[in-house]
């Protein structure tokens, strides 16, 4: 993507604030009709703009009955976000977090185990997650009773690490990821499979 012909376009970053503002105060309006997206811009719009965004995936528009439809896509409205926010930390409103990271040195089965918990819980809920439960989906052709151990062991140092919350449920115990341990899968272990 070529950013500099993007960001020198004035035109094509006010459409795209336009959309994106109209799709915030209204939540269920994602798209506009390119004549209305004119009438709030104080200057002339050529509509070379929409060909520069819709280039670069900004933006898809259709024309309909002889009239531009225009609608932000998702990388749009990231990459207005983010220009709104580098024009807060410019104008001095917005100071930039620094939040620390931490990796852990987790070996392949703690990794595979948090993921699965990551799994599950997208499945039946994050409170219903079961050591029992855990350990067969786990180990599906191994005896329960054999791998219990190890992966009480392993949800163990996960625990320590507060990766992951233990507690009572009747005679099991359950196992939830803490919001530790969700980021830590989203930032180490998912971050190339979620792009």
């Amino acid at each position: 993507m070529s950013l500099f012909e993007v960001l020198r376009d004035r035109a094509a970053i006010n459409i795209l604030k336009v959309l994106y503002d109209n799709s915030q105060q209204s939540k269920s309006k994602h798209t506009m009709l390119f004549r209305d997206i004119v009438k709030k811009i104080p200057f002339k719009v050529p509509t070379e703009a929409i060909f520069i965004l819709t280039k670069h995936k900004l933006i898809q528009s259709d024309i309909v009955e002889k009239e531009y439809i225009v609608s932000l896509s998702s990388k749009g409205k990231e990459f207005i976000q983010i220009l709104d926010e580098l024009k807060e930390i410019l104008v001095g409103k917005k100071e930039k977090k620094h939040n620390a990271h931490i990796n852990y040195s987790l070996t392949e089965s703690e990794k595979r185990i948090l993921v699965m918990i990551k799994r599950i819980s997208n499945e039946i809920g994050p409170n219903n997650i079961t050591l029992k439960s855990l350990t067969v989906e786990l180990f599906p052709h191994e005896v329960y009773e054999k791998k219990s151990r190890l992966v009480t062991r392993y949800i163990t140092k996960l625990q320590q690490l507060k990766l992951v919350e233990r507690s009572r449920k009747g005679r099991e115990s359950a196992i939830k990821l803490t919001e530790s341990g969700e980021r830590t899968i989203k930032n180490q272990f998912l971050m190339g499979i979620a792009r």
